[in-house]
């Protein structure tokens, strides 16, 4: 399932871009855990995972795992997010 645009997150325009049915522990969060979480899933689901793979990697809950997300999180404009998620979504269009 690829993403389409999410109602349960109105708050963060990026985040629109997420699955409508992300897992309900994702939901659960406070928002700014589900900001840099939601962007993680997104790249990860950009570069050529699953969502359910992009899902298990944002919602993984260990110390190191949580820093080095944020911190790569951090580093990456939404703008270029939106951009792979885009190319991503052609790309699934056209077979490629």
């Amino acid at each position: 399932m690829r993403p389409a645009p999410n109602p349960d997150v109105p708050s963060d325009p990026l985040l629109q871009l997420l699955p409508s049915e992300p897992p309900w522990s994702f939901l659960d969060l406070p928002p700014a855990e589900r900001a840099w979480r939601g962007r993680f899933s997104l790249m990860t689901w950009s570069m050529g995972g699953t969502t359910v793979f992009s899902w298990s990697m944002a919602l993984n809950d260990t110390p190191i795992h949580n820093a080095e997300v944020i911190a790569i999180v951090a580093n990456t404009p939404d703008e270029r997010i939106r951009y792979e998620v885009e190319r991503r979504r052609a790309e699934d269009q056209a077979g490629v």
